[in-house]
């Protein structure tokens, strides 16, 4: 009587059906996620913190403080335009100090992460800023927590914030009830400035192509921030929530500012996607609405990289937000003091915490200003596009065992076949030696299994470091430091592609190395994704939408489809895919830039956003999406290399 257990139904239904298990996933997944956007299905945007409602009640931003703003703005304007930046730095700074304000200047240094060739020679480029900041006490509590106004400072823009932020200090500075500090920060160079003086505020040394010199006065630990960007004439504000990995505040932070925009009547876009009353929300054209805003907020989110200011208070664990004022034709001009008022609210609510901002989430996508799609709902439908390779890495493994099972009692029956011989000279005669040597025993399997990983790991930390000799290449072939990193990047791709095709990594198709090879691929593949979604999901959701078909198709044992999956390996290679992005950049958004400057930009993007933002797409796409890609690239190869 046979002892072993018969496989369950379940297993052999599997067995049988997973590839129309994983186009059945794969498929709803994706159905499922581009339904969230629907009215009916988002939540509605509510205050968790209930201690935010206090900033909803009565504005004192009235219009004698518009009047001071504009009479500013007219003063520093008229400065910018001699261009002289140390003269607007100290009206900044006599102005706040005449409302008695403590205001300071911190100078700082950004180092370019590639040299320039300039004259036939490398330089690193460095340029020089000035941030003014300025603080204003807490008329009744201690300093123990502050909330920054960061107003950016660019050359050829004049920020009429600037003009709105002297108004508003000098406003608040005679308001008894504030209890925390508030920072009046004006930031130079983008997002770089507002490093600089974040590092230094916190002792931190986040890039090492940032100096800045120490801050003469600090106020409490930052609860929050809000980054204001205003042109000469306002038509709607639009939010910017996405920060750098994937980052986003509070969304009750957000939420403040909804509610308070509606109450003063200004109009609110998010990620650039302004949403209007033209559409009924549950109309197919309010849906396609819906879906544009959660598309574009993904898009971003998706890049991992941030060039406005509040994505540096973000990595700091500061919650904030970014409100940029927008001029259309299409809507006329809204009132400066509407937006002074609804900036008040929010810095009134804030003013009220009791304790940082946590009750509400944080993993979050916007697909209206009053609606939102929660990590609850956004998880399900990307675990079941995610699904299909799991699954088909398990059927695999399955199968690996059936066949393990079935050797071993063939060999159990030909052992007892074999006792019958009475001489080793007959066992020797009686059986066929190979002529080559294969490597289908337990421990050459595994072994050939670790060698192939190990070579993959290995090119991906070679791609990693190969920036590292971007100089060199520069010298050798007298071209610019970022064409060369460019090149050296496309070197790399094209030397990994030609790996599988050396003589150190032959083994026959029926290899079990090969198949184990397959299913540890599959599984490296939804394990990377499923750790990423958890940080940065748009990112996570993005790959496997495009590739999952590709890792879930491939099979070493078809020999007729085999330059198929050749061509989807390429496609689906990171750099095929970045080449790609460039195209259809120029295409929809008509860059005037050439491709190849496209290109160059999105290949060396992340390097110098990693050396500078500390964004990690550059990491995760060197040391773990492009390894994971060869191991498929090996197995799209696989019939190539029969021994």
């Amino acid at each position: 009587m046979d002892s072993k257990p018969k496989e369950s139904r379940i297993i052999t239904f599997l067995l049988k059906n997973v590839n129309k298990i994983c186009v059945a996933s794969y498929i709803i997944g994706i159905l499922a996620f581009l339904a969230l956007p629907y009215r009916d299905l988002s939540e509605y945007h509510y205050h968790s913190e209930n201690a935010l409602l206090t900033g909803l009640q009565e504005s004192h931003f009235g219009a004698g403080e518009t009047r001071d703003a504009l009479k500013y703005n007219k003063i520093i304007s008229a400065l910018v335009k001699n261009g002289d930046s140390s003269v607007l730095h100290d009206k900044l700074i006599e102005i706040m100090q005449q409302f008695g304000i403590n205001s300071y200047k911190q100078k700082f240094s950004i180092k370019s992460p590639l040299p320039q060739t300039v004259n036939g020679e490398l330089v690193q480029q460095i340029r020089n800023g000035t941030n003014v900041y300025g603080f204003i006490r807490a008329g009744r509590a201690s300093s123990t927590e502050s909330i920054v106004l960061n107003i950016p400072i660019s050359k050829g823009k004049y920020n009429h914030a600037i003009g709105f932020a002297l108004s508003f200090g000098s406003n608040i500075r005679s308001q008894p009830y504030w209890a925390k500090d508030i920072v009046l920060l004006f930031t130079e160079t983008g997002y770089l400035g507002a490093q600089a003086w974040l590092q230094t505020y916190y002792d931190t040394k986040n890039s090492d192509f940032i100096n800045s010199e120490p801050l003469e006065e600090r106020a409490g630990s930052i609860l929050a921030a809000l980054v204001l960007d205003l042109p000469e004439s306002t038509s709607y504000i639009n939010a910017e929530v996405v920060g750098n990995n994937g980052q986003l505040p509070n969304l009750d932070l957000f939420n403040v500012l909804t509610k308070l925009s509606n109450k003063h009547r200004v109009p609110v876009s998010v990620g650039g996607v302004l949403t209007t009353n033209r559409y009924h929300p549950l109309s197919m054209k309010g849906y396609l609405q819906s879906l544009k805003t959660t598309v574009k907020m993904m898009s971003k989110q998706a890049k991992g990289f941030s060039s406005i200011n509040h994505a540096m208070f973000l990595q700091h664990n500061i919650q904030s937000l970014s409100v940029q004022g927008v001029y259309s034709s299409r809507y006329g001009d809204i009132d400066l003091g509407s937006i002074g008022r609804v900036t008040e609210g929010i810095f009134r609510s804030l003013n009220n915490l009791l304790e940082k901002l946590h009750h509400s989430y944080f993993f979050y996508l916007i697909s209206a200003t009053d609606r939102f799609i929660s990590i609850v709902l956004y998880m399900p439908p990307f675990g079941l596009i995610l699904l299909a390779p799991t699954l088909k890495a398990l059927c695999l493994w399955l199968e690996m065992r059936k066949q393990d099972e079935k050797e071993e009692d063939e060999e159990g029956v030909k052992d007892n076949d074999d006792e019958q011989i009475e001489s080793i000279e007959e066992i020797i005669k009686s059986r066929k030696l190979p002529s080559t040597v294969d490597i289908d025993n337990k421990d050459s399997y595994w072994m050939e299994l670790f060698y192939i990983l190990a070579v993959c790991h290995l090119v991906g930390v070679v791609l990693y470091f190969s920036p590292k000799f971007s100089s060199a290449w520069s010298e050798m072939f007298h071209i610019p430091v970022d064409e060369s990193l460019v090149l050296i990047f496309l070197s790399t791709f094209l030397v990994s592609l030609a790996l599988p095709f050396t003589s150190i990594f032959r083994f026959s198709p029926d290899s079990k190395a090969l198949h184990l090879l397959r299913v540890v691929a599959l599984v490296l593949y939804a394990v990377t994704l499923g750790c990423v979604a958890v940080m940065n999901f748009s990112l996570a959701m993005v790959t496997a939408v495009i590739s999952v078909p590709f890792v879930t198709s491939i099979s070493p044992n078809s020999r007729r489809l085999k330059p198929l999956y050749a061509a989807m390996a390429i496609l689906a290679s990171p750099v095929v895919v970045a080449l790609t992005s460039a195209a259809l950049n120029q295409y929809f958004f008509n860059i005037k830039t050439d491709f190849w400057a496209s290109a160059s930009y999105i290949l060396k993007g992340p390097y110098e956003q990693y050396l500078l933002g500390n964004s990690w797409n550059y990491q995760f796409a060197c040391l773990l999406l492009y390894p994971n890609w060869m191991l498929f690239w090996f197995l799209s190869l696989s019939l190539t290399r029969e021994s």
